[in-house]
């Protein structure tokens, strides 16, 4: 047996671990097991009977593969109205005035991993035809705050719904 047949056997072994490792690594690595969730909120404004709507839904997917535990009172919607001026001369901010704060995913204690959450509400809109109206919504977990909003804008004198997307991540 040369000395080359005799390194043959132990190169080869260390050449399938060190590929091995590298497969295990790479797999690793391609893998998310930190919590990645992505918040969604959708709202649409829609006239029924005379009587007009908002329709709230809220989507929480965690993309990751790890389970996300959620912090019940910090889940919470927020609609805010907000009347434009008669006449605009200027550039302004707007001044946004709470409507009223909705509790999200009410009992729920975690997001699985790959699982998604969906919460729809109809808050009926009293007086407030003319107003331009903000959804905000908060989610908190353990680890982590989230915040996602949409603006929805008043129903036109002939159309019968309004809808406003918005996605954060």
């Amino acid at each position: 047996m040369t000395w080359l047949q005799w390194l043959d056997v132990p190169l080869k072994a260390l050449a399938v671990l060190l590929g091995g490792l590298w497969v295990l690594l790479n797999y690793y690595r391609g893998r998310t097991h930190t919590p990645h969730l992505q918040l969604r909120v959708f709202a649409e404004r829609v006239l029924r009977d005379g009587d007009e709507y908002l329709m709230i839904k809220t989507e929480l997917s965690n993309v990751g593969l790890s389970r996300v535990d959620v912090v019940n009172e910090g889940c919470i919607v927020t609609i805010s109205g907000h009347r434009l001026p008669k006449k605009v001369e200027f550039v302004m901010e707007p001044r946004w005035e709470e409507l009223a704060n909705l509790d999200l995913y009410k009992n729920q204690e975690w997001v699985e991993p790959s699982g998604l959450l969906i919460d729809s509400q109809v808050v009926p809109l009293p007086g407030l035809t003319g107003r331009f109206l903000r959804v905000w919504v908060h989610f908190e977990t353990t680890a982590v705050a989230l915040n996602s909003s949409a603006i929805v804008a008043p129903l036109a004198a002939t159309g019968l719904t309004n809808q406003a997307t918005a996605e954060k991540t």
